[in-house]
Formats: C-alpha cells, sequence, structure tokens
C-alpha cells in the first residue's frame, strides 16, 4: 500500500434506495425527463404532476413544440390549438416551407385563406 489509509465504504441504511427511487420517480412524472410511474405516486405527487404534465402539453400546443396530446385539452384550448396550428401553417405555407400541408388551407378568389374560427372544431 501507498501509505494511505482507506475507508471502507459505509453501507446505507435500509431503503434509503427505494426512498431515492420513488423521488426519482416524482421528480421525472414532473418534468417530464424520464419514466413515469403514476402508480407509485402519492395524491400530493401526482396532482403536481398532473398540473405539470398539463403545462408542458399546453406550451407544446401554444408554440407547435413537440407533440401535443389532443385527447387531455379542454375545448377552450382545443379550439385555441386548432387555431394556432392553423396559423403556423398558413405562415409555413407562405414562406414555403417544407412543413406547409396545403390540405388544411382553403382558398378564396384563388388566394389562400384562414378559415373563420367557427368553422374550427376541436379535436376533443
Amino acid at each position: 500500500m501507498n501509505g494511505l489509509i482507506h475507508e471502507v465504504p459505509r453501507s446505507r441504511p435500509r431503503g434509503s434506495s427505494a426512498r431515492h427511487r420513488l423521488r426519482l420517480n416524482a421528480s421525472d412524472c414532473e418534468s417530464g425527463t424520464g419514466p413515469c410511474d403514476h402508480a407509485r405516486l402519492t395524491p400530493s405527487q401526482t396532482r403536481h404532476a398532473t398540473t405539470a404534465e398539463h403545462q408542458r402539453n399546453a406550451q407544446n400546443r401554444e408554440n407547435g413544440w413537440g407533440a401535443c396530446d389532443h385527447s387531455k385539452l379542454t375545448p377552450s384550448e382545443a379550439r385555441q390549438t386548432a387555431s394556432s396550428e392553423h396559423q403556423r401553417n398558413l405562415a409555413a405555407c407562405k414562406d414555403d416551407q417544407e412543413t406547409c400541408d396545403y390540405s388544411q388551407l382553403t382558398t378564396t378568389a384563388g388566394h389562400w385563406a384562414t378559415p373563420s374560427i367557427s368553422a374550427i372544431t376541436p379535436l376533443v
């Protein structure tokens, strides 16, 4: 040996790794950054995770980021989403971007137009 004193690692108290896994699961559920097992959450953690999931879904919806789960939107959010998605698509078409979906546009006197908001139905 080189004269250094080597410490023997202390064992963790029983259950600490289980508590850590539960805390990690709760964190993953709230942040959406890892696997989430809702069945292992406390009622309080479930409320926090559900609120965080709805907020992430709403941000994805508003900004067009990632996937938006339309089935989890309120009717009002679904109408707003349809309108936002249409506006993003219209802008993409006007800018001749690959993401343009011409089938989602209507024509008025040979010009691409935005349908009236009443023509946009919720996807619920």
